[in-house]
């Protein structure tokens, strides 16, 4: 009887084995890229929580936005505190919702010091899977890596502003139009209204596009929706944004009338020395202009370069050397060549395209009503940001397969992917800034800030 079941034994095992195989390779390969990123990045990001840390080193915005939550905190502080009212009226519900819980067992400053650390993973995450979607493994590998070489997205999250919501929400509704998933981009939309408004209308503009524009070929998980189960999601959306978004317009009628766009330079903080960036007042630029000043800021990085590569590369100014404006150019158009020749075989990448679209029409429709949808910049730099790092190492993979498939060398598709990333990351990148969005340090003897 046992001779008897060995063969049916051995056959159970085979099978067992050859399951197991396949997905003890992906662990591996899995441990291999995060092992290599920890390596690369991990000592920078460490460096930037120790300072962060820091209770007299903090984001600049943070001392307007993050103070007033002390009320909730402790009612006697900001008590008839006129700005305190205006800026916690002027807060995005799910956020002021966040920090009032926090608020009322634990000091505010600590999850505005804590919140980036959790956010970031929700990035790199969201990337990395629409990138290796498009592109394969390699691709999401680069995609995380410009993150992380990039100080633009730390820089932006720091803080625990509303803003540091945008980077995650924009690079989940990329994965979410990558996967084909609606009802992903539509949280996604539900979320940006809660968290930070500008990142939940470029998402809803991509759900009604995905939704209504695109063939049903495309349409991913919705491809047999009929138009009355479409129109319901994208209706729906719509209601429970608007229903999160009105307590707080209304909460900002005592304070005054909207400013019209033609009053914007009648405001002090909106002239010379004020707290806005220049790209940020009117007149406002174009969106083309925008996105290729977003694309620079992403992936030049302005933390530490790596040893005798990029130092030689940028020369005396990081910024605008020759080599480092010549590199730019030609990632940025590998990445936008091979980009559109994936959009015109694959679905997915359609897809995505529908966030620049999102993007482009976002941004127009701030300008037309500016200031009410607030600064036009930033329906530009969330969606080309996010965009930018997932399609250079993606569409270098595009070009990638296309001489593979010619020349019947497989492997030259993950080879394109990862040289040009580690061209972008030795030319361009830096190997992380610690000091990124901390730009207020208060000395340890000042006697104002201690009192």
């Amino acid at each position: 009887m046992f001779g008897a079941c060995m063969p049916a034994w051995s056959s159970l095992s085979s099978t067992l084995g050859e399951a197991v195989r396949p997905h003890r390779r992906v662990l591996v390969q899995l441990a291999i890229a995060i092992i290599s990123l920890a390596m690369l990045f991990g000592p920078s990001l460490v460096e930037h929580a120790t300072n962060a840390a820091n209770p007299r080193w903090f984001n600049d915005d943070s001392r307007i936005q993050i103070w007033p939550f002390l009320r909730y905190h402790d009612p006697t502080l900001f008590e008839e505190d006129y700005a305190a009212d205006y800026l916690l009226s002027s807060m995005p519900a799910g956020y002021k919702l966040l920090y009032r819980c926090w608020s009322a067992v634990a000091d505010p400053r600590t999850l505005s010091k804590v919140l980036p650390y959790l956010l970031l993973p929700v990035l790199l995450l969201a990337t990395g899977i629409g990138a290796g979607r498009l592109g394969g493994k390699m691709a999401a590998w680069g995609a995380v890596a410009l993150c992380l070489s990039s100080s633009y997205f730390l820089s932006r999250m720091s803080g625990g502003l509303p803003r540091s919501f945008g980077y995650p929400l924009i690079a989940t509704a990329a994965a979410a139009l990558v996967l084909g998933r609606p009802v992903l981009l539509a949280a996604c939309t539900v979320g940006g209204a809660a968290l930070y408004p500008t990142a939940g209308l470029v998402s809803g503009i991509a759900l009604a596009g995905y939704l209504f524009i695109l063939p049903a070929a495309d349409r991913g998980q919705a491809c047999h929706w009929p138009l009355l189960r479409r129109a319901a999601v994208v209706g729906i959306t719509v209601v429970v944004s608007v229903a999160i978004l009105w307590p707080a317009i209304r909460a900002l009628e005592p304070f005054g009338p909207w400013i019209r766009p033609h009053e914007v330079a009648e405001y002090p903080e909106a002239g010379p020395g004020g707290r806005f960036e220049t790209r940020d007042l009117p007149p406002y630029a174009s969106f083309c202009p925008e996105a290729g000043s977003i694309i620079s800021l992403t992936l030049i990085g302005r933390g530490r370069p790596w040893p005798g590569i990029t130092g030689w590369m940028r020369g005396d100014d990081e910024a605008d050397g020759a080599g480092i404006r010549a590199l730019l150019f030609a990632v940025a158009s590998l990445g936008a060549a091979g980009s559109i020749l994936l959009a015109l075989r694959d679905s997915a990448t359609r897809r995505l395209v529908l966030l620049l679209i999102a993007a482009l029409l976002a941004h127009a429709a701030a300008v037309a009503v500016a200031p009410a949808l607030y600064v036009p910049a930033r329906y530009a730099e969330y969606p080309v940001a996010v965009l930018t790092v997932i399609l250079v190492p993606v569409g270098a993979c595009g070009l990638g397969g296309l001489l593979a498939g010619r020349l019947k060398r497989p492997w030259l598709q993950p080879a394109a992917g990862l040289t040009l990333t580690i061209a972008t990351l030795l030319g361009l990148g830096s190997r992380g800034d610690a000091e990124t969005g901390l730009n207020i340090r208060i000395d340890s003897n000042d006697k104002v800030y201690t009192f």
